[in-house]
């Protein structure tokens, strides 16, 4: 069965409410929202299937943000304008054979806002505390003690 195309969803940053828009705001308008990309195997691969399908599409893109892992990509595009053009030319179409949801993007990664990347940080092990570290050498010498000699036997 085919699946029915849906409306385009409304972004919450295009509205006059609250007094002007941040960059996130204006950054969220221009980009969308790649997911159930399963084909790919790293990001480098889904990357240049991303940029084939757009580039098969005439869909000229600003920047590419993949997460292969989490099976998803972030497509930045040069204006609000060719951002919804892209998601209504886009939606339905598949990548690879493999349905993929397109639509505008809620939340972006640090790295497209010009943060740091999110990435887990190898842990120093951690330090006993003074005290725990103390009754660890004591029990420790309490150990290694040799039992007393036993006394000579009297002749």
């Amino acid at each position: 069965p085919a699946a029915a195309a849906r409306p385009p969803r409304k972004s919450p940053s295009t509205g006059s409410s609250g007094g002007g828009g941040n960059g996130r705001d204006a950054k969220k308008a221009k980009c969308l929202f790649l997911g159930g990309l399963r084909f790919a195997t790293d990001d480098a691969s889904l990357e240049t299937d991303i940029r084939a399908f757009f580039k098969r599409e005439a869909i000229e893109l600003a920047s590419l943000h993949v997460v292969a892992d989490r099976q998803l990509a972030y497509a930045e595009f040069a204006s609000e304008a060719v951002a919804a053009a892209a998601l209504e030319q886009c939606r339905g179409k598949r990548i690879r054979n493999v349905d993929v949801r397109f639509d505008t993007a809620r939340l972006l990664p640090a790295e497209m806002l010009g943060g740091k990347p999110k990435g887990k940080k190898p842990r120093a092990p951690r330090a006993k505390p003074p005290a725990a570290a103390a009754e660890t050498a004591a029990d420790a010498s309490e150990t290694k003690r040799e039992p007393a000699p036993a006394p000579a036997p009297e002749a």
